[in-house]
């Protein structure tokens, strides 16, 4: 199957992502996966303009050799309706596929039902995105296992948590350590300003006009207006963090890892940490949680792995064979005392083997495609 990824790639980590997750995998796999990128022909160019190139681009490969799926990751800003319908004239099967779309669906809305089928991994937004006309399709994230797979390496670090500080995930820092377990940090914001950090980094980036932007954006449908709701709650409440606590925490604070330690990481670490609330929405009597890329990627790498208890996620990891889980903050702290215990060594040993065998059998982008494919019809799926 010879598949064509466009965007607007920045370079960010946040979208680098798809080189040793779909690239690497799919080409291992025997597709052919390129990408177009809509930067290339410069910043901060008008729709049009960037609608003009992809289309050029894709009908020039589709001619030197036809495209059996065109795969994009846009909002409505980046690409026109008139470009989508353009390039399934060619006979080329379309698919966008973004994330967060519980909160950013607003963002989706005017080009959402343009593509053959628009590729939902949240499945709270599905009924969202069936409400813009799309022809949503649920598909869980998953991850390369050639890319994440375990280390053998000592297991030298207890407790772990891999990404950069905001929303739930400092809420529940914080708390582990109040209570005395420390976690080694590894992400942007965690320093504290006194040892070089920047712990209010993204209210420092926020821009007033797009900022403004999203939030009459978000209120226009259900998850948006959650997340609004967390978010106002979270401004009222200002939590204080006393001097001692923030300074432990800048102690076991660690730059971002290269993309190889992130995955040694994962076999390091005796426990892994995941908090999977959106935004601010651990406030909430009802948060919005989802499982991420992230998760994906430890437990293919056979992380001992904690993430929230999510009920319908039950289906792709297994609770106590595959994966710990966790409803409240006592919860989570007590279970990792309990799983640190040395008595549990052959227990955490268990889950590492289980969540490494089970991603094997269903959580990989291969398998992922290949039903993509069957959805769309796509009768060239198998490797060459």
């Amino acid at each position: 199957m010879k598949i064509v990824h466009y965007s607007h790639f920045t370079g960010a980590f946040n979208q680098a992502w798809i080189f040793p997750h779909w690239r690497d995998e799919l080409t291992q796999s025997g597709h052919d996966f390129s990408v177009i990128n809509a930067l290339d022909i410069g910043v901060g160019l008008s729709r049009d303009e960037y609608d003009d190139y992809v289309v050029r681009s894709v009908t020039a490969e589709h001619r030197r050799e036809p495209i059996s799926l065109f795969l994009s990751s846009v909002f409505s800003n980046q690409m026109s309706r008139r470009a989508v319908q353009d390039i399934r004239d060619l006979g080329i099967a379309t698919v966008n596929v973004t994330w967060d779309d519980p909160f950013l669906a607003h963002r989706i809305k005017e080009i959402a039902s343009a593509f053959d089928v628009y590729w939902v991994a949240d499945p709270w937004a599905l009924d969202t995105l069936r409400s813009y006309g799309a022809n949503a399709y649920f598909l869980p994230s998953a991850a390369n296992p050639n890319v994440f797979h375990p280390h053998d390496v000592e297991e030298d670090i207890d407790l772990s948590f891999c990404g950069q500080r905001y929303g739930t995930r400092n809420f529940y820092i914080n708390d582990l350590f109040r209570r005395g377990i420390d976690v080694q940090l590894y992400g942007v914001g965690w320093l504290s300003a006194e040892d070089g950090g920047n712990p209010n980094r993204q209210q420092h980036r926020l821009q007033l006009g797009p900022a403004l932007r999203h939030i009459a954006g978000s209120l226009t449908h259900k998850y948006g207006r959650k997340w609004a709701r967390a978010a106002v709650l979270h401004r009222l409440k200002k939590e204080k963090i006393d001097p001692e606590l923030r300074k432990r925490i800048s102690d076991h604070s660690n730059p971002p890892l290269p993309f190889d330690e992130m995955v040694r990481l994962f076999s390091r670490s005796k426990l892994t940490l995941s908090f999977n609330e959106n935004g601010h929405t651990y406030l909430l009597r009802d948060p919005v949680s989802v499982i991420k890329t992230r998760d994906f990627e430890a437990v293919s790498s056979g992380a001992c792995h904690f993430m929230r208890r999510m009920p319908e996620w039950q289906p792709y990891l297994e609770e106590d064979r595959e994966v710990l889980c966790y409803d409240s903050r006592e919860e989570l702290a007590d279970k990792v005392r309990f799983y640190l215990d040395p008595a549990q060594d052959a227990a955490r040993a268990r889950i590492r083997k289980n969540a490494r065998e089970r991603t094997l059998r269903e959580h990989n982008w291969t398998m992922r495609f290949a039903e993509l494919a069957g959805e769309l019809g796509i009768k060239d799926t198998k490797s060459r």
